[in-house]
């Protein structure tokens, strides 16, 4: 067995004899044929990937391995970058595909992602074979966890997985860490493995924790973290906090821009349970930090610090203005969700709010909570009163035909106006002029917000020949989180009022990212003089299952069209 720095800790014996029964009698070989090998992942002193560097770009990466990048399959406002090796890479004589993710400072993580033919065939073995050729080479990994995913990963059938993780000092206060992933559908199969290493941000050791303090989350009518002046700089920020934001490979950075999202910034204590902070900066100014406590695994029970941290919040700000909770399926391992928000004055062009996000499982033990306090730009979208504008399920029908808020269909953009008493913004630019005799279809995004089912969306209008045929609602993931159990709510919700609709249809289309599923569902009103109005509920999920947008929409059209 070779020697190797990146080993923590020695290898058991038992863990030695599995693998090599493994590798004489089911598996012959660790390396594959002219693909990747295991110990490729590693450069002797820390994790890497065939011999790259964490600083290199992707012109270095191209140079090293003889690639050539296409556009990149994902392209985010923060500077982040995914190319796609489109020849794919072999690994025991199976073939997957390569993500390079970049961000402004270099490479940041490399993944290869692995797919059961077909979808028939149990990848178990081969995830197993990975395993033990690891735990040969690096040792025992740091952890292993198995539970119900929380969300659906990779493609909308796989609900378990079972994770290892395998870590690295890489010098300078920095890690690598190695991750192993196989992703199960219902019957326990493996239908997708995903081999990813990565630089990590650093661990802070207990006697570097500082104590969290929660009375400065407040001047005034503004809520703040600890006084930190909402679009300080991060030079700012770190001269008042003492903390240094080191290291721009970790995280999403874009500091061409002033855009960078600094991850586990400081690891602080609170009643006993450790959070790590996270501060966001956009256009060079700070606009959100964020707490998070729990486990990736979900283990750790923190119902205690849920408990005592809602008491002492309540005690000096008052009880939160709005509490929000939303039930996942029988299968998530975190089962419930709860948001406490208590919203800061209004101030022009500003959301500012502090909030706490908590998960719980299915017995109802606190497993996961963030706290956030933000103040967020609204880009001059106006923010009438919430309740004013929030709405119900049942005002999505009237009589026997589909509605949306009880307007008028067929009225024009300036009764619209007078109805809703604001005034619509230019119309969205389709890529061409508007020609009524063509009948082209003019839509008015952005109108104002809404709230449907405790989530706030953004209103649209549609108009074809000058005349009202749609109306609807977007909600997207702009903050990050998937959308599938808000996608799960409001069909229940539906189907509990309206009862069943036409069905659900799903395609897929080419995108930037990758294959988007579009997942549609229908309800059709009463034919009513040559025309039907449908509500409509219409979802997009990414490839790796993330729906990242709801939209929700109420239309007029002829019968022959429906």
């Amino acid at each position: 067995m070779k020697e190797n720095k990146v080993r923590k800790r020695a290898v058991k014996v038992e863990h030695l004899f599995a693998a090599a029964v493994l590798a004489a009698v089911i598996l012959p070989g660790f390396a594959s044929k002219g693909g990747l090998e295991l110990a490729e992942l590693s450069n002797g002193d820390s994790f890497s990937y065939r011999g790259l560097d964490w600083q290199d770009k992707k012109k270095d990466v191209e140079e090293k391995l003889g690639l050539e990048f296409d556009q990149p399959v994902m392209n985010s406002g923060y500077g982040t970058k995914i190319y796609q090796n489109e020849d794919g890479m072999e690994l025991f004589e199976m073939t997957g595909t390569e993500y390079y993710k970049f961000d402004t400072a270099g490479l940041e993580n490399v993944e290869v992602i692995f797919a059961a033919e077909d979808g028939i065939q149990d990848l178990g073995e081969f995830e197993q074979r990975i395993s033990s050729g690891l735990t040969e080479l690096y040792g025992d990994p740091e952890y292993t966890l198995e539970r119900e995913a929380l969300y659906p990963v990779v493609s909308e059938n796989m609900v378990k997985f079972r994770k290892s993780c395998w870590k690295a000092e890489a010098g300078e206060g920095l890690g690598d860490a190695l991750y192993l992933q196989a992703d199960m559908d219902e019957g326990s199969a493996v239908k997708y493995v995903r081999l990813m290493v990565e630089r990590t941000a650093p661990e802070i050791s207990e006697n570097e924790l500082e104590d969290l303090d929660i009375t400065g989350f407040k001047d005034g009518d503004i809520y703040k973290f600890n006084n930190l002046e909402w679009g300080s700089s991060p030079a700012q920020v770190e001269e008042q906090t003492g903390i240094k934001f080191e290291n721009p490979g970790i995280g999403v950075h874009d500091p061409e821009n002033g855009n960078g999202i600094y991850f586990r910034a400081r690891i602080v204590n609170y009643f006993g349970f450790k959070g790590a902070e996270t501060y966001d900066f956009m256009r060079g100014g700070l606009r959100e930090v964020v707490i998070g406590f729990g486990t990736e695994d979900g283990t750790l029970d923190i119902t205690e610090l849920e408990t005592k941290l809602l008491g002492e919040l309540e005690k000096m700000y008052g009880k939160a203005d709005k509490k929000l909770e939303a039930l996942g399926k029988e299968s998530d391992s975190f089962r419930k969700r709860r948001n406490y928000i208590w919203e800061g004055a209004k101030q022009s062009g500003i959301q500012n709010s502090f909030g706490i996000d908590v998960y719980s499982d299915k017995d109802d033990k606190t497993v996961q909570m963030r706290l956030l306090i933000s103040n967020y730009a609204i880009e001059e979208i106006p923010e009438p009163d919430v309740t004013s504008t929030a709405i119900r399920i049942t005002d999505l029908k009237k009589d026997d035909s589909y509605t949306y808020r009880g307007i008028e269909w067929g009225c024009t953009p300036e009764e619209l106006e007078d109805l809703l008493g604001i005034k619509l913004r230019e119309p969205d630019d389709f890529g061409e002029p508007v020609n009524k005799d063509a009948q082209t279809p003019v839509q008015y995004s952005e109108v104002r917000r809404v709230e449907l089912l405790g989530m706030l969306g953004m209103e649209y209008y549609s108009f074809l020949d000058n005349k009202l045929f749609e109306a609807g609602i977007v909600f997207d993931n702009r903050g990050g989180d998937n959308l599938r159990n808000y996608e799960d709510l409001i069909i229940q919700m539906l189907e509990n009022t309206y009862e069943e609709g036409e069905g659900k249809k799903e395609s897929e289309i080419e995108s930037g990212d990758g294959k988007t599923t579009i997942v549609q569902y229908k309800w059709n009103g009463k034919a009513e003089e040559g025309y039907i109005n449908s509500l409509f509920v219409v979802c997009y999920r990414n490839k790796f299952g993330t729906t990242e947008k709801v939209q929700l929409a109420v239309c007029r059209q002829p019968v022959d069209k429906k």
